[in-house]
């Protein structure tokens, strides 16, 4: 763990705001990079999705999605505007989105 353990999503901005970074650096604030994430995030999807027939349902945390959204699929929702509980909606035929995301926030 590192600083960043005790730091609210308010701080993290401030903080991402007053250095101009639009994504959270892993060298910055520790932890790990989104690609490293959405990496993680896509081989477990695609494990799933390699023995699974229809719609999968796949329950992951804002930054999670965020990462998978811009690097698996080149869509920039901004890490602000994903929540935890909101609703992403991808369909992938094969290896491939088939159209943009779609977004639902929570609240």
């Amino acid at each position: 763990m590192g600083w960043m353990e005790d730091m609210s999503y308010a701080d993290l901005f401030r903080h991402m705001e007053e250095r101009r970074l639009s994504v959270l650096d892993a060298d910055v604030h520790g932890g790990e990079s989104l690609a490293t994430v959405a990496a993680r995030c896509w081989e477990a999807l695609d494990e799933v999705l390699a023995v699974t027939e229809g719609p999968l349902i796949a329950v992951m945390h804002g930054y999670a999605i965020h990462a998978l959204v811009e690097w698996r699929f080149g869509h920039e929702f901004g890490l602000a505007r994903i929540g935890n509980g909101d609703v992403v909606e991808i369909w992938v035929e094969g290896d491939e989105v088939t159209g943009p995301p779609a977004h639902y926030p929570l609240a």
